[in-house]
């Protein structure tokens, strides 16, 4: 049963790729923004609905562990398959990154690990000391 998932999962991940061309030619959009942007969302969907929906749940823990877990597998695995899957067919693919890339990673990192260090699920967090009165302070 894996093996008959794991082929039509192929075929249409090659019917999705394959397609690419055509839209990009009739929406007028570059193929780097599809591939960027619009094909991990879609790749990513039923992650992203049950990270969604747990976390309407209040199981913010539980949302936060898928979340951060697809970017970590992604991080720790695809990219540096890619370079062995370029080393192997002959495209020029390294970890060689530019400082734009690097930068938006960086700043990535730097506000998921500001927003759950203290644990705390509440989107005004960082607005409850205006809220206070000069009394309560």
């Amino acid at each position: 049963m894996l093996v008959f998932t794991t082929v039509v999962i192929a075929i249409c991940s090659e019917g999705l790729t394959s397609s690419v061309d055509g839209v990009t030619s009739q929406l007028g959009i570059s193929q780097s923004f599809v591939g960027v942007m619009l094909l991990p969302i879609v790749g990513n969907a039923a992650e992203h609905f049950t990270a969604v929906t747990v976390a309407a749940k209040n199981k913010m823990d539980l949302s936060l562990s898928i979340a951060l877990g697809s970017s970590t597998q992604i991080a720790l695995f695809m990219v540096p398959f890619s370079v062995f899957v370029g080393w192997w067919t002959g495209a020029p693919m390294d970890l060689n990154f530019h400082i734009l890339p690097a930068a938006v990673m960086l700043l990535t990192t730097l506000v998921v690990s500001s927003t759950i260090s203290d644990g705390r699920s509440n989107r005004s967090e960082e607005h409850t000391s205006e809220l206070q009165s000069p009394l309560q302070s």
